[in-house]
């Protein structure tokens, strides 16, 4: 798929699809033009390893609403060190033909990386294998890449496979960046129009993304979209922030700084072909009343008129003198001999508490105070999977050995395992991880591995790509509907128990029409 000359239809105002605000989007329907969809977040983790596949349920939900559907990835980031996963690929061309988007986009970043010590791999006649997606960690966060003329070729063969794959134009996406200017690296707006030059793709202009860089000390945003070649630009960004020291986040937390409406403002005109300005807000917003359907309709109305005002007409000819980029490029004694996937395997091991994979490790990078950022973020992500979904045994934990045990506890667990793409393996994960200090003696907490047990059959049972589980038995040395009801109330179970709760129970859990039901099984005296 070539997306030279590719001109995007004018779509207008457009909002980031959830299923927990699906009503909003009919409430708010005369001011929505476009419905933005993440696909991997409607997606199911395949059985037995095998491809990812969508979750019908969501996507005939979806069909429904009005608007033109547009996909923005946030899986297959365009600068990785192997090829996009082949078990997201089915999935991904699925939604391409539910949705049928104009054009598709994905983050100019990276999510993968090698192992400190990747496995020597060869074919029959003894030559190096490139690394597949099976050899490389997850990251844990969308992280930005060096920004030099290597990654920049190696991005533009992503974005191009990422095409050929998908039969519809691709743009990248302007990700966020919390590092400092590397020594050796292009600007950042250079580096952007370098890509999109190499690759003839599209960009997402993120505004806020730009703003909250130039806030953490990078380039201006202005500066950024003065070098980007404006017939390139396809989609803006825009959305709310939040504060995390003296960092300001790329949150979707709130509507948009005004600073960015007038960055839109003033440069929109500018962009002959722009298709469509999307805000983002997540549904953690309503969830803390940062948000509601109030401000969300003044913030599209907002945008509507903004929209209106600046937004070109339908395919212009570009005028006036041409946009001024900028001639700055690094100096080649400044130039940097890392390959794209070196700085990937430092940067992934770096945020995530890895010792640096070579004594030579860059020592500007390790030294970046973005780095503790990134750290925090991944911690949050990860932290929040466990005392979401494995509730009842994170509060037992809490409830017997403090806070401060328990979560030196789940630190050590980050540093032994690294992030895993989908909860349910991010659970999985750490349940196992719990066994292997039971079975050293090092958590003698009465009745976890009942209730860890009895949470991760719950959790598989619901999973849809679970279908060849039916029933799952846990053996509690407790009454469990005393011990599960306690800490449901957020207590410890009274100890000892009466005695006729002493003894061996078995709850039978299993699967009716979607829903997990649990059943007494065999109980024996004590």
């Amino acid at each position: 798929m070539d997306a030279a000359g590719f001109r995007p239809p004018r779509l207008g105002i457009g909002l980031v699809y959830f299923q927990e605000l699906h009503p909003v989007y009919e409430q708010l329907d005369e001011l929505i033009n476009v419905v933005e969809v993440e696909p991997q977040t409607l997606w199911h983790r395949g059985p037995a390893g095998g491809p990812h596949c969508i979750d019908r349920a969501a996507y005939d939900r979806l069909a429904p609403l009005r608007q033109p559907k547009l996909l923005h990835g946030v899986g297959m980031p365009l600068v990785s060190p192997t090829p996009p996963d082949p078990r997201q690929i089915p999935a991904w061309q699925a939604s391409i033909a539910e949705l049928a988007p104009a054009w598709v986009s994905e983050h100019l970043a990276f999510m993968r990386a090698r192992p400190l010590d990747p496995p020597d791999r060869r074919d029959a006649t003894g030559r190096h294998l490139a690394p597949s997606p099976r050899d490389t960690h997850h990251a844990g966060f969308l992280l930005p890449p060096r920004q030099d003329a290597a990654t920049a070729r190696a991005a533009a063969r992503q974005i191009r496979l990422l095409q050929d794959l998908s039969g519809v134009p691709v743009a990248f996406e302007i990700a966020p960046n919390y590092l400092r200017p590397q020594p050796g690296e292009m600007p950042d707006g250079l580096f952007y129009a370098e890509v999109a030059e190499q690759a003839g793709c599209g960009i997402l202009v993120d505004l806020h993304n730009l703003w909250c860089n130039e806030r953490n000390g990078r380039g201006r945003v202005e500066d950024v979209l003065a070098a980007l070649p404006p017939e390139q630009v396809w989609e803006l960004h825009v959305a709310g922030g939040q504060a995390l020291g003296t960092y300001w986040l790329d949150a979707h937390m709130g509507g948009a700084p005004q600073e960015v409406l007038d960055i839109a403002a003033r440069w929109i005109g500018r962009f002959p072909y722009l298709g469509a300005i999307v805000f983002e807000v997540m549904p953690t917003a309503w969830l803390t009343d940062q948000f509601d359907v109030a401000r969300l309709h003044d913030q599209l109305t907002r945008l509507q008129t903004l929209w209106r005002r600046h937004a070109p007409p339908a395919w212009p000819r570009p005028s006036g003198p041409p946009v001024q980029r900028s001639s700055v490029r690094p100096s080649p004694e400044a130039a940097a001999p890392d390959t794209p996937s070196t700085w990937c395997d430092q940067l992934a091991a770096l945020v995530n508490r890895r010792l640096p994979p070579a004594p030579d490790a860059d020592r500007h990078l390790a030294s970046d105070p973005g780095l503790d950022v990134y750290r925090r973020l991944i911690d949050s992500a990860r932290g929040s999977v466990i005392a979401s979904e494995l509730t009842l045994s994170w509060r037992l934990m809490m409830l017997t050995l403090g806070p401060a045990a328990t979560d030196a506890l789940l630190q050590e667990f980050w540093l032994n395992v690294w992030p895993q793409p989908f909860a349910l393996d991010e659970m999985s994960a750490f349940a196992a991880q719990v066994h292997r200090w039971q079975d050293e003696g090092r958590l003698p907490i009465p009745h976890l591995r009942s209730v860890l047990d009895y949470e991760m059959a719950r959790a598989r049972l619901q999973s849809p790509d679970s279908t060849d589980l039916t029933v799952i038995p846990v053996t509690f040395d407790t009454d469990p509907a005393v011990l599960l009801d306690a800490l449901a109330q957020g207590r410890l179970p009274p100890s000892p128990l009466p005695p006729r709760h002493e003894g061996r129970h078995t709850l039978v859990l299993g699967r009716d029409k979607g829903t997990v039901t649990a059943a007494p099984g065999v109980t024996s005296a004590a």
